[in-house]
Formats: structure tokens, C-alpha cells, sequence
């Protein structure tokens, strides 16, 4: 009840763990996005930064996998399709462009669309595994990762 007094809300706790959780992310990535190593070797520190970030805020993340009007989502496209918010994009499509500058991942038609299916396939792939299948971490990020890395390295 004390909480309900003081006007905090089961949605506004939601969003606030997910800002938190957002702003973790963000952070965890910043040191892969300007490091020097080539893109195929800052594509593994990237999902490694993902999946920490994401045991840690695993119950959240499971809770809105399903959720369309969550964090993860833009305004709905021509097609009527949520895109991920480019918060989450941005920083895989700068990995895969310069992956195929400097040749170590694949060229890709659409580097937005196709860091949009990175972010979602790993990400909610681990969360998959670790939250509903019970996967441990190693197991689950040495799966998802291996299937990622294998299908965009040269």
C-alpha cells in the first residue's frame, strides 16, 4: 500500500528497471564500439556485453519478451512492423559495417535490418535459454554466439 500512496505504479517500475537495464547496455557496449580490434573480434566482446547484461536483468527481460509497447520497439513501420528502437540497433550496425570494411564479417544488404535480426536473435535467443530453458550462462552464450559469429564471419 505504501507504494500504491506514493504514486508508484507496476508500469513505472517496469520502465524503470528497463532505463536501467537500457542504460547498462549502453554503457557496456561504449568500450567495444571504439576499440580498435576488428569488428569479428568486437562482434563476440559486443554479444558478450549483451548476455551480461542480460543475466542480470534476466527475470525483467523475460517478463517482456511479449511485451509490444516495451523499450525495445519504435513506432510501427510502413508494413505495420515494430522495429527495435535504434538504441539497441545502432551500436550492432556500426560492428557490422565496419566488419565489412576492414573484411572480417559479411557485407550486409541492409546493415540496420540485419543488426536489427542480430540484436533480436541473440539477445532473445539467450533469454530463451537461460530464463525458459534453464540453460546455464556459458552453455547458452557459447550457443547462441557460436551460431551469430559462424553465420556473419568471413
Amino acid at each position: 500500500m505504501t507504494l500504491h500512496r506514493r504514486g508508484v505504479t507496476l508500469e513505472g517500475v517496469v520502465i524503470g528497471l528497463s532505463l536501467t537495464a537500457a542504460a547498462e547496455l549502453r554503457d557496456a557496449l561504449y568500450p567495444v564500439l571504439t576499440s580498435t580490434q576488428p569488428a569479428d573480434v568486437r562482434l563476440q566482446a559486443a554479444l558478450d556485453a549483451l548476455y551480461a547484461v542480460a543475466d542480470r536483468h534476466l527475470p525483467l527481460l523475460a517478463g517482456l519478451f511479449a511485451d509490444d509497447d516495451g523499450i525495445f520497439h519504435s513506432e510501427p513501420d510502413s508494413t505495420g512492423a515494430l522495429p527495435t528502437d535504434p538504441i539497441f540497433v545502432a551500436p550492432f550496425a556500426k560492428i557490422l559495417a565496419d566488419g565489412a570494411s576492414d573484411g572480417t564479417l559479411r557485407p550486409q544488404e541492409d546493415v540496420t535490418e540485419a543488426a536489427m535480426v542480430l540484436f533480436n536473435t541473440a539477445g532473445w535467443g539467450y533469454v530463451q535459454l537461460r530464463h525458459a530453458q534453464r540453460w546455464p550462462p556459458a552453455r547458452a552464450r557459447a550457443g547462441v554466439a557460436s551460431l551469430v559469429l559462424k553465420g556473419l564471419r568471413v
